[in-house]
C-alpha cells in the first residue's frame, strides 16, 4: 500500500518502509494511474522541472535504489514494473487515505 500521509510503503507482510521525498513523488506519479505506464518524460518533468534527457539513466538508479530499499526493509518486491519504451508502471493495490466526500 502506498501510503500519502506518513509517507511510506507498507507492503502486505514486513515493516513499512518510509520515502524520501524524491521517492514519494515518484510514486505519487505513478499511484495517481495505476496499471498504467507513466512516461520517462512525465517522471523526469515532475522530479526534476526538466525535459527527459535519454543518455541519462537517473530515473533508472531510483528505481534500482528504491526496489533494493523496499526488498531489504520488507522482505517484498516493489510493486513498480517498468515498461520497455515508455516508462514505469505501478501494479500493486492503491489504498488512498485521502477522506471522501460523502455529501449526496
Amino acid at each position: 500500500m502506498f501510503d500519502d500521509i506518513e509517507w511510506r510503503i507498507q507492503p502486505p507482510t514486513g515493516s513499512a518502509v518510509p520515502l524520501t521525498a524524491t521517492e514519494y513523488k515518484f510514486l505519487s506519479l505513478l499511484v495517481a494511474a495505476p496499471g498504467e505506464a507513466v512516461s520517462r518524460q512525465d517522471i523526469s518533468v515532475t522530479l526534476t522541472g526538466r525535459d527527459w534527457d535519454p543518455y541519462s539513466r537517473s530515473i533508472d538508479s531510483l528505481v534500482r535504489r528504491l526496489r533494493i530499499k523496499v526488498e531489504e526493509r520488507s522482505g517484498c518486491a516493489l510493486p513498480v514494473q517498468a515498461v520497455h519504451g515508455v516508462g514505469y508502471a505501478f501494479v500493486g493495490p492503491v489504498v488512498t487515505s485521502a477522506v471522501e466526500d460523502s455529501a449526496d
